[in-house]
């Protein structure tokens, strides 16, 4: 009993720690993400990107912009295949959402 409990524990933390939405007005409003994506993307290199969505109300996504930060792999041929890949992503949609929201995320490269 206590292997499942620890299983189930070690589980839960390991979604925690591998969450890609990091902060934006849409999680704040409680919207989910209604596609599969793998924020993993395969190729020549190796790092990650942090980028800034726009969301409007149906839940598509309207703009992608790159933020700068500390550590983070800045390279253009990456940058453009993560900026493909994040306009396939969908959200949940209504009427009653704001015009546009905002999500930071977090692209993961691997070699």
């Amino acid at each position: 009993m206590k292997k499942i409990v620890l299983l189930l524990t070690f589980f839960f933390l390991y979604n925690l720690g591998n969450s890609q939405l990091l902060t934006g007005s849409l999680i704040d409003e409680g919207r989910k993400m209604t596609s599969k994506f793998d924020f993993n993307l395969k190729g020549k290199y190796q790092g990650f990107q942090v980028f800034e969505l726009t969301v409007n109300a149906l839940g598509e996504v309207t703009s992608v912009k790159l933020i700068d930060t500390k550590d983070a792999l800045i390279s253009t041929p990456a940058k453009l295949l993560a900026i493909k890949e994040l306009y396939k992503l969908t959200f949940d949609g209504a009427t009653y959402f704001p015009k546009f929201q905002h999500v930071r995320i977090r692209m993961n490269y691997l070699k």
